[in-house]
């Protein structure tokens, strides 16, 4: 989270299959809301789903 914060106020994570995962960031959390409200719900078997709700809200991250 560093690594993202260091260029970005805002980021969340989209995707995370265990070992792989997908971030969006930006600096502007309302852009950031639209582009991630206009994504769909992924299709993912119950049995693997791992983490609920992963981009459901944004996390914060303080900018130097």
């Amino acid at each position: 989270s560093r690594a993202v914060g260091t260029h970005f106020k805002h980021c969340v994570m989209t995707w995370n299959s265990g070992n792989f995962c997908s971030l969006a960031a930006s600096n502007s959390r309302e852009n950031l809301n639209l582009y991630v409200s206009q994504m769909a719900d992924p299709a993912i078997p119950h049995e693997y789903v791992y983490e609920a709700g992963l981009y459901r809200s944004l996390t914060d991250h303080a900018v130097p």
